[in-house]
């Protein structure tokens, strides 16, 4: 062997362990966190302090996690911006939905010239004047549209399901007297609850089969079964319902905190809250069995900000 060949052969032989100390010295940054690479370098800045004190939770977003997404549930869609200044021409069909719904009764309601409108979009709009006006034909009405050919029955028929079990609930919205409480109100027997549970179901079974959803009643739908649980004190299904608004992506968390503070025992004392666009309405105090959702109600810590229920993201009946 050449003298250049044994050069050779034991320039090699230092230069391995030189590169191994290079790679040990490139990897030192990676393995120097001992309690791994996903901590922020600021959690360990001060450890006691870290590990002594409970970090401070989002609970908006936690409460998106409890429950997974439901793919056959559409994603909540948050409202349409404002009216624009120059609104687009009403269609002939809505111009005769907004002469009806401007009446006062049905018969009234019933003499606007509804020529350019489907058999489906008369009859609920029927249905829509008297479940204002608290008249009991507005179930009537709402039934001929589930009646009808599913062809027939487009979006309609969703919308009349979904009004059928608002009617089995008694939900007419949320009264309020001039001091700006709200009553108690007396809901269903315990039977007819359960007609308004399965009325909500077929709601929700529908979109799942595919029937398209664009007012999001099936996500309302699952709003308003959380309440009817809370009404009959059955707070689990209520939670679980309210969990998977938000997994879905509505902004229900509030009523999660609301659950909360009831099984706590702490007490609800929002009151009447003004805002700068609206005044949101609360009960004076919080109960499962009293309390109309309608702007879900629950005690305002620091922490959290006060926000109405989104069941308004139902169409109007």
């Amino acid at each position: 062997m050449s003298y250049l060949d044994l050069h050779t052969t034991g320039h090699r032989r230092r230069a391995l362990p030189l590169a191994s100390l290079i790679a040990a010295a490139l990897m030192v940054p990676l393995s120097g966190q001992a309690c791994g690479p996903d901590f922020p370098n600021r959690l360990l800045v001060n450890r006691n302090g870290t590990l002594l004190y409970m970090p401070e939770g989002n609970f908006a977003f936690e409460a998106t996690r409890l429950v997974p997404v439901d793919p056959q549930l559409p994603r909540w869609q948050a409202p349409a911006p404002a009216t624009p200044p120059k609104p687009m021409p009403l269609s002939p069909e809505q111009q005769a939905i907004a002469q009806m719904r401007a009446t006062q009764t049905v018969e009234e309601a019933d003499a606007v010239n509804a020529q350019g409108l489907s058999n489906a979009a008369r009859l609920y709009t029927l249905g829509a004047v008297a479940f204002a006006a608290e008249d009991p034909r507005a179930s009537q009405y709402f039934q001929q549209v589930l009646a009808l050919p599913a062809a027939e029955q487009e979006a309609w028929g969703l919308r009349a399901q979904y009004s059928l079990g608002r009617l089995l609930m008694g939900d007419h919205g949320t009264p309020e007297n001039e001091s700006g409480s709200e009553p108690v109100v007396k809901h269903p027997e315990k039977a007819q609850l359960e007609q308004a549970l399965a009325a909500f179901q077929q709601v929700i079974d529908q979109v799942k089969s595919g029937t398209a959803d664009p007012d999001q009643l099936a996500l309302s739908s699952l709003g308003q079964q959380a309440r009817i649980h809370l009404w009959l004190g059955e707070i689990a299904p209520a939670a679980q319902l309210y969990a998977q608004q938000a997994a879905q992506g509505e902004s229900r968390w509030w009523s999660l905190a609301a659950i909360y503070l009831h099984l706590s025992g702490q007490p609800a004392a929002c009151g009447g809250v003004k805002t700068g666009h609206s005044r949101f309405r609360w009960c004076s105090s919080w109960s499962p069995l009293s309390c109309s959702p309608a702007a879900v109600i629950w005690r305002c810590p620091a922490s959290l900000t006060v926000r109405p229920a989104s069941n308004s993201l139902s169409i109007r009946p």
